[in-house]
This record gives structure tokens, C-alpha cells and sequence, in this order.
């Protein structure tokens, strides 16, 4: 779920995340849901914890109240699925059980966490067996009259299909929830590898015919895009990337279809071949490689979801007044409507995802090309020229109503 803003008054922070008028998982109708409906959710959620366990977070409060549809009155298939409240949310150390803190909703807690164990993000696969049992048959494999039995259940008995919504569902389906549900978190099967299993492939197919012929269209325009966006500055790059990311999900609907399309294993980010495997029907006279490079931030062998986003939307997103500015005031966290070296510098350093430091000489050349009027600081005007190549998107100067600190890359 996309934090847009965070604002601040003298007792108070609000965050402001991207509007979800659809319920959650668990006010879905209290029927079990079809395989296919499970398989659709199931293939969501795994695609997000891989996500998130690459980026060694771990999410800790995995259920079916945290999974929120983004739209009302549209299908569950047809519908975008949000995984919410990283509340409990915490960083892991890759390889190692670092997590200690115990915490989470009871009926969905991993054995592990029931021992006082150390852990690491194999608890959140258990939290998604057990959301994956409750929404196939409405009742929880575990469920104990109090804490201590909750704990006594998990941690010792195995898990059952005795309930009568079981006696109509294939022992494939048993057999996949029994891996998320191993309580040997060692032999526990990780995100990737169950967003592999042949149980999610033959329940959601790879790439639908809707992102398959999104994919087709943008063949033609494809490297020509990546090729403009692969020849701007790492700034420009960057804000373009933060225009992209606060952009509603109905605005760039055909390309996120398209990416899905095009991430044939899953992992929420493009490699070299899964982008010439799209283009392999056209005739592209430029190096796919070096252009493939020349897109991320560092040479990287791999594109992010947002950087591939940014690098093949419409111009026209950017050269909105109402996004340049919404991207200008993220980067403007001191309000003053102007950025600074030390911004600059910030945003730089998290907005393409390393968190690496930047180079002085990086810097000033930034600032040469931005700040025409050579009083240190880049105004919105200026901003508006550098991603523009015009200040016209700037003629309309936006006034700040709150004061706001955004977070989008804290």
C-alpha cells in the first residue's frame, strides 16, 4: 500500500496512504472461496512477501485483515489486492534468525515466535498458510481458547483438514498448505519458492492475454522509451521515478499489466532476458544491453517495478504541474518550496534504491545544470525546466496548504 505524504502538526503525524474503497480478506462474505479465487489471493501475497523478504523486511502481522482490496464493486480477480499495517513490521539480517521480538496476531503467530525462538521471515509464510486454510474453509487450522492454548497447539499438534469445507478439496491443495505450515521454520518453504510451486502455476496462469497484449502493443515503443530514459541525469531519473510512484494504480493500469506480463518468474523486477524475450518479434537496431544499463540508477543487471514505470510512462504524467509538484514538495522536506545541496544529496541517495553516497562532483553537476539563477538552491521553476525542459508546467505556482514532511524516501 502506497504512502503518498506524512504531515505534522504539534501533537500529531498523519500519514496519508493511497485510498482502498474495497473491504479486507476477512469481511469477504464468510464462504469459502473458490480455488481459483484462493489461487488469485495466494499468488498476490507470496509475489508481495518475496518482494519484501529481498528487501530483508519482514512483515510479522500477515492475516487476512491486512490484505485490502484497492476497489469497491469490481471482482475479486479484476481487483488489485494491498497488503496493509506494517505496524509490526522489521528488518532481518539475510541468512541469519536476528528477529527476537514477540509480537503478532495470536491465531496467525508461527510456532517459532511460540517457543521464544530467534527467527526471521519464514514466520510470515506460516502467517500465509494459515490465512490461505482460513479463507478455503472459513475456520483457522489452530485455534485455542486462550493464549496458552493457542501456543500449545501450534507449537505441538499438526495441522488437520477435518472440517467438513475439506472433504470437496484435492490433497494438492492439502500438500501445498502443509509446506507453508511446517513447523521447522528451516524446512519451512520460503516465499520465492512457494510463489514457484506448481500448486500457485496451475491456479493463476503466468501472464494473462490482457498484460500479454499490453506487452504486444509496446513492443514497437518499447526501446525508443527505455532509450530517452536511459539518457537522462541520475536527478531526473530519480524524480521521474517519485513521479511514477505517486501516480494512482488507475493511471498506469496497462503498464503494470504489462510488467506482470513481462516478470515471467515472479520476483517483482525485469532482467535482461525477460525483456528480450518481449522484443524477440521486433526488430531492434539498438544495444538492448546498453540500454538496459543505461535505465537503472547503477548499471544494474535487474529494473525495479518503478523504475520500469517511470521509464515507460507517458510523458505527459511528468509534465503535470500537480505531479512535478507533488514530487518537488517530497523532496522538499523543510517546506521552504526550494531544494537544497543536503536534499538533493538525500533524495538522491534513497530514491535509487542503494542508499550509496553521492559524490560531491555528482552534485555540483546537478546543480550546474539546474539552478540557472545561481543561488545555490533549485526553485520549482527550476525543477520544472530540468525534468521538462520548459518552466510551463511551472507557470501556476501551487501554495502549500499544511505543513508536511514527506517520507517517501526516510
Amino acid at each position: 500500500m502506497k504512502l503518498f505524504n506524512v504531515f505534522e502538526d504539534r501533537h500529531y503525524v498523519y500519514l496519508v496512504f493511497e485510498l482502498c474503497q474495497g473491504h479486507d480478506l476477512e469481511d469477504i462474505g464468510g464462504a469459502p472461496l473458490s480455488l481459483s479465487s484462493v489461487g488469485f489471493i495466494m499468488d498476490k501475497l507470496l509475489k508481495a512477501l518475496r518482494y519484501l523478504h529481498e528487501q530483508c523486511i519482514v512483515h510479522r502481522d500477515v492475516k487476512p485483515s491486512n490484505l485490502v482490496l484497492k476497489n469497491r464493486d469490481v471482482p475479486l480477480e479484476n481487483n488489485a489486492i494491498k497488503l496493509i499495517d506494517f505496524g509490526m513490521a522489521g528488518r532481518c539480517t539475510p541468512g541469519q534468525k536476528s528477529l527476537k521480538t514477540v509480537g503478532g496476531t495470536p491465531f496467525y503467530v508461527a510456532p517459532e515466535i511460540w517457543r521464544r525462538d530467534m527467527y526471521d521471515e519464514k514466520c510470515d509464510i506460516w502467517s500465509a498458510g494459515v490465512t490461505m486454510y482460513e479463507l478455503l474453509s472459513t475456520v483457522l487450522p489452530f485455534a485455542g481458547e486462550d493464549v496458552a492454548e493457542q501456543s500449545m497447539l501450534v507449537t505441538t499438534e499438526d495441522v488437520t483438514f477435518d472440517y467438513y469445507t475439506w472433504k470437496n478439496i484435492d490433497s494438492g491443495t492439502k500438500d501445498f498448505i502443509k509446506q507453508l505450515l511446517t513447523k521447522d521454520p528451516d524446512k519451512r518453504v520460503s516465499a520465492g519458492a512457494a510463489h514457484q510451486h506448481e500448486w500457485i502455476r496451475f491456479h493463476v496462469p503466468t501472464s494473462s492475454a490482457e498484460g500479454q497484449q499490453h506487452v504486444d502493443v509496446m513492443n514497437s515503443k518499447m526501446c525508443d522509451n527505455m532509450t530517452a530514459f536511459g539518457s537522462k541525469s541520475r536527478f531526473e531519473k530519480a524524480a521521474i521515478t517519485l513521479v511514477a510512484h505517486l501516480l494512482d494504480d488507475s493511471e498506469i493500469q496497462d503498464l503494470q499489466l504489462a510488467f506482470e506480463a513481462l516478470d515471467t518468474d515472479g520476483n517483482g523486477k525485469l532482467n535482461l532476458q525477460e525483456i528480450q524475450q518481449a522484443l524477440k518479434e521486433t526488430k531492434v537496431s539498438a544495444n538492448l544491453q546498453e540500454v538496459f544499463e543505461k535505465v537503472g540508477f547503477n548499471g544494474s543487471s535487474e529494473i525495479e517495478y518503478s523504475t520500469f514505470i517511470a521509464s515507460m510512462m507517458d510523458q505527459k504524467f511528468y509534465h503535470k504541474q500537480e505531479h512535478l509538484w507533488r514530487a518537488f514538495k517530497a523532496i522538499d522536506q523543510d517546506n521552504n518550496n526550494c531544494i537544497t545541496v543536503q536534499q538533493l544529496s538525500q533524495a538522491l541517495k534513497h530514491l535509487d534504491g542503494s542508499g550509496a553516497p553521492v559524490s560531491s562532483e555528482e552534485i555540483q553537476s546537478i546543480m550546474q545544470k539546474s539552478d540557472t539563477d545561481g543561488d545555490g538552491l533549485i526553485s520549482f521553476e527550476e525543477f520544472s525546466t530540468l525534468i521538462c525542459g520548459s518552466p510551463a508546467a511551472a507557470n501556476r505556482k501551487a501554495q502549500p496548504k499544511l505543513n508536511q514532511r514527506c517520507s517517501t524516501f526516510e
